[in-house]
């Protein structure tokens, strides 16, 4: 399978979700990896589900911790992207020459000058700039102005994609992918991909052209 543009989906826990992903030719699959937090995937499961994987990324999502236990963290995770909220760390994982997502909460963050000027100063050590908030909704004078932004900066829009709307966001503006979020297992290997699937089902290219 392969995707008319670039998707990362965030917070993956199980094999379902994963194994899905990249049947689908998602790009990148995020795990969180800060220990004590909601879907906290250790070491050996993480292990258990990437094995299963091949022909996609994976990203260490961080939030509320410092470079230190980041840096730490990773000793024991094999990633291809690094996934923070605080710009602040950038300049001390640069040692680890491992692609950082910058996660933008726009719930937290509403003042788009704020965020412009963030962007500019950061944007050198940043491989992606991901916009998300956890009521999936948005303000469409906010997403002008991130699409704006996407044609200078890379941008993944990781919220307001819907069926309705996704292939023109592709089509018609420059960011570089969009963002999506795994689903909790109803049980032990038994998903409900219905709104995954809808919105990457949209997104399949024929990559043999026939």
């Amino acid at each position: 399978m392969a995707l008319e543009t670039f998707v990362k989906v965030g917070k993956v826990n199980n094999l379902s979700d994963a194994r899905y992903c990249a049947g689908m030719g998602v790009d990148v699959i995020g795990f969180n990896l800060v220990p004590g937090t909601e879907n906290y995937v250790a070491p050996e499961k993480y292990t258990e589900i990437t094995e299963w994987l091949a022909g996609v990324d994976f990203a260490g999502e961080f939030e509320g911790v410092t470079a230190e236990v980041i840096m730490e963290q990773l000793k024991q995770y094999d990633v291809q992207y690094i996934q923070i909220n605080n710009p602040e760390l950038i300049p001390a994982l640069s040692i680890q020459a491992v692609p950082v997502i910058l996660k933008v909460d726009m719930d937290l963050n509403k003042d788009m000058e704020q965020i412009k000027s963030t962007i500019e100063q950061f944007h050198s050590g940043v491989e992606y700039f991901l916009f998300e908030n956890e009521q999936d909704s948005f303000d469409e004078a906010i997403q002008a102005q991130l699409l704006e932004l996407a044609k200078a900066y890379p941008v993944l829009l990781g919220y307001g994609v819907t069926t309705s709307n996704v292939t023109d966001l592709v089509h018609q503006s420059e960011i570089r992918g969009i963002a999506l979020l795994g689903e909790e297992e109803i049980r032990a290997g038994y998903k409900d991909f219905d709104k995954l699937a809808e919105i990457l089902e949209l997104l399949e290219v024929d990559e043999f052209g026939g």
